[in-house]
């Protein structure tokens, strides 16, 4: 290891960046809503290259985790050096008095760490907004995917290889057109960013009441006879 580790920690955190960033945007495309994504390319060209996006999610998803995974192997290679160094004195843990306790402690410290910051942490955050971060990564998406798609596709040919003889034929995935679940993932984004007083809040709630209606049985609805309370027939509807 050089006597200046400088350069090695650049690496380490550019890595971890890195790996957030492949972790968090895989999360997003997963967690986004198909409807919000038509509208948006609807609407301006980072919608479009959004939609076009979606419209190979296979490729998307496994240029995410090739990424994602040359970026771990970066990090588990400059943090296993400095954790040698700094921990244990040596520059690698094959030099160590006790190599497998050097290495049991490089594993245990890299994995709190990816886990923490390029995982956990990216992946809730995402969650959170996944359309809005789709939307602004939109550029920066569509030339990883385009430097990781020969890579991508090559681990998505191993995947059907592999995957042949267990499903006892050709493997295929087909996008899905738009349907009543998209609906409903849509309006239920819509309804929680909406404050309960807004006067599209209660029209929204008749759509979602809508599409609930196939679970719904009638005597969920109905008053029990024995709480059904009588009026006269001249009653007033103000009485």
């Amino acid at each position: 290891m050089d006597p200046d580790p400088s350069s090695s920690i650049l690496i380490l955190a550019l890595s971890l960046l890195a790996s957030a960033f492949f972790s968090g945007m895989e999360m997003a495309f997963v967690a986004s809503s198909r409807l919000q994504t038509e509208l948006n390319a609807q609407s301006s060209l980072r919608g479009k290259v959004i939609a076009a996006l979606s419209n190979r999610p296979q490729l998307f998803i496994a240029s995410m985790l090739v990424g994602n995974n040359l970026a771990l192997v970066i990090c588990g290679m400059e943090s296993g050096a400095l954790i040698s160094e700094w921990l244990f004195g040596v520059s690698g843990w094959q030099e160590a008095t006790q190599p497998m306790v050097v290495l049991a402690t490089q594993t245990l410290i890299t994995t709190a760490v990816v886990l923490v910051l390029a995982e956990f942490m990216p992946k809730s955050l995402f969650h959170a907004s996944p359309n809005v971060w789709l939307q602004v990564m939109a550029y920066p998406l569509l030339l990883l995917v385009a430097v990781l798609a020969l890579p991508a596709w090559i681990v998505m040919m191993l995947s059907k290889t592999l995957l042949r003889p267990f499903v006892g034929g050709q493997v295929q995935v087909s996008v899905e057109s738009l349907g009543v679940s998209d609906l409903d993932h849509f309006l239920k984004g819509l309804s929680g960013r909406m404050e309960p007083e807004q006067e599209l809040e209660h029209e929204l709630q008749i759509l979602q009441n809508a599409l609930d209606l196939p679970s719904i049985q009638a005597r969920d609805s109905m008053v029990p006879r024995n709480e059904v309370s009588g009026v006269e027939i001249d009653t007033s509807v103000e009485a």
